[in-house]
């Protein structure tokens, strides 16, 4: 079994079968998820800059995923979480206005 560290997303799913299959992705409506073989073969350490989520839900929830750093919101509330230190999420670590800072400065 091989073991990826790269953040990945479930839409990668289909871009990784159809990729698998040697099959062209639709030129109209792309997928939004990117084919994981280029993780599993070794040619990529990474696979997605930044990832996002959003619900069109009344709650209106959001995140944004950014190598370690993780941003949350919802209800107009607003957290963040450093995944490298504390990947079950359980310590907000910095208020949004400090990740924005972590983010411009790379």
């Amino acid at each position: 079994m091989q073991t990826i560290d790269a953040p990945v997303i479930s839409l990668d799913i289909l871009s990784t079968v159809v990729d698998a299959l040697g099959l062209n992705p639709p030129d109209q409506n792309p997928f939004d998820g990117k084919s994981l073989l280029s993780l599993l073969s070794g040619k990529k350490k990474t696979l997605h800059e930044v990832l996002y989520w959003n619900s069109e839900e009344p709650k209106g929830e959001w995140a944004v995923r950014q190598r370690n750093w993780k941003a949350h919101g919802f209800k107009n509330k607003y957290e963040l979480y450093d995944l490298e230190k504390n990947p079950s999420e359980l310590r907000k670590r910095k208020k949004l206005k400090s990740y924005l800072t972590c983010m411009e400065l790379g």
